[in-house]
C-alpha cells in the first residue's frame, strides 16, 4: 500500500514536529505567564488523575499509590 517509508511517515507525522522551538519571551511578565500556564496545565492533569477510578488507573498502568503521589505535588493549592 505504501511503496516508500517517507509517504507513510509523512501521513503520521504532525507538521509541528518539523518546526523550530519557540523563542523565549523577552519580558518578565510574558515568561511568568508561560510558567503559570504550564503549571495550571500540569495541575489540571493531576486533578483529572485524582478523579479516576481504580479500574481506569489500572487501564493506564498506574496504581492508586502512584496516582496519589503525583497528586500530592499539587496538594498545597488544592484547597
Amino acid at each position: 500500500m505504501y511503496p516508500d517509508g517517507f509517504v507513510r511517515e509523512s501521513l503520521f507525522r504532525s507538521s509541528g514536529d518539523l518546526l523550530a522551538p519557540a523563542e523565549r519571551p523577552a519580558t518578565f511578565l510574558a515568561r511568568l505567564w508561560l510558567i503559570l500556564r504550564h503549571w495550571r496545565m500540569k495541575r489540571a492533569g493531576r486533578m483529572a488523575l485524582h478523579e479516576l477510578t481504580d479500574d481506569q488507573l489500572r487501564d493506564i498502568g498506574v496504581t492508586r499509590v502512584q496516582a496519589e503521589q503525583e497528586v500530592q505535588k499539587s496538594r498545597l493549592l488544592m484547597l
